[in-house]
C-alpha cells in the first residue's frame, strides 16, 4: 500500500478526515477574517439591491440539494452486494463537502460586498452545521477481506 490507496478503508478515511477538517477550518478562518474586516469597516459596502443580502440562502439551498443528489448518485454507483466501496464513499462525501463549502464562501463574499452580516452569515452557519453533521464515518465503508490486510 502506497501513501494513498483508494481501495483501502484506512487510507480513505484518514484522507477524508483531513480534508473534512481542512475545509471546515478554511471556512472558519475566512469567517474570522471577514468579521475582522467588517468590524474595522474595511469592506466595499456596495449599494446593492436588498435581494443580494438574501441570495446566499438561495445559493445554499440550491448547492445543498445538488450536493446531496451528487453524493447519492456517486454512492449508488459504488454500491456492491458486499457493501459500499471505499473510493465511492470518498468521492461522494468529498463532493458534498465541496458544494457546502462553496455556499459558505459565497455568503462570506456577499458579506464583504454589502458590509452586512445578516442574513448572509446565516447561510455560512448553516453550511458549517451541515459540514459538521456530515462527519466521515468508518462504518459506512465495507470491511476489507483479511487477505488484503496481509503484507
Amino acid at each position: 500500500m502506497g501513501p494513498f490507496d483508494v481501495n483501502h478503508p484506512n487510507s480513505v478515511m484518514t484522507t477524508l478526515w483531513l480534508l473534512w477538517a481542512a475545509l471546515i477550518g478554511g471556512v472558519v478562518s475566512f469567517t474570522a477574517i471577514v468579521a475582522f474586516l467588517v468590524a474595522g469597516e474595511v469592506v466595499v459596502g456596495l449599494d446593492l439591491p436588498p435581494v443580494v443580502e438574501y441570495l446566499p440562502l438561495g445559493v445554499l439551498l440550491v448547492l445543498g440539494v445538488i450536493g446531496y443528489a451528487v453524493r447519492l448518485v456517486i454512492l449508488r454507483r459504488h454500491l456492491t452486494p458486499q457493501g459500499l466501496r471505499p473510493e465511492g464513499y470518498f468521492a461522494g462525501h468529498f463532493a458534498l463537502l465541496i458544494f457546502l463549502e462553496t455556499a459558505a464562501l459565497f455568503s462570506l463574499v456577499v458579506v464583504l460586498l454589502t458590509g452586512q452580516f445578516w442574513p448572509a452569515t446565516a447561510a455560512t452557519a448553516l453550511s458549517l452545521a451541515l459540514m459538521l453533521l456530515n462527519w466521515p464515518r468508518r462504518d459506512a465503508i465495507q470491511p476489507q477481506p483479511m487477505d488484503s490486510l496481509l503484507p
